[in-house]
């Protein structure tokens, strides 16, 4: 089986995901034991920041706020969809 950061850069969708959590040193928190679910955003949510977000949000002076950005995105449970309904909120 596959661990997160695999099943991303094996998509080919999650390119800024995977730089973002490589910069933010997350790769041994996504390849340990969960279960844990992360809300992954696509490359096409990442272009749709303003310009030069990316690119600030991944030198080292910012780990921390991208941790944080990061971490957000990530439940310590397993979540599948057809646990979720309309309406329905995750609660970290």
């Amino acid at each position: 089986m596959m661990n997160i950061e695999e099943t991303a850069v094996n998509h080919g969708s999650f390119k800024t995901l995977v730089a973002a959590v490589r910069a933010a040193d997350l790769v041994g928190n996504l390849t340990s034991q969960g279960p844990f679910t992360v809300f992954a955003p696509m490359d096409d949510a990442f272009g749709k920041l303003p310009e030069g977000t990316e690119d600030t949000l991944v030198k080292p002076e910012n780990k921390e706020k991208l941790t944080s950005i990061l971490t957000y995105h990530v439940i310590m449970d397993k979540i599948v969809s057809t646990d979720l309904s309309d309406g329905m909120k995750a609660i970290r």
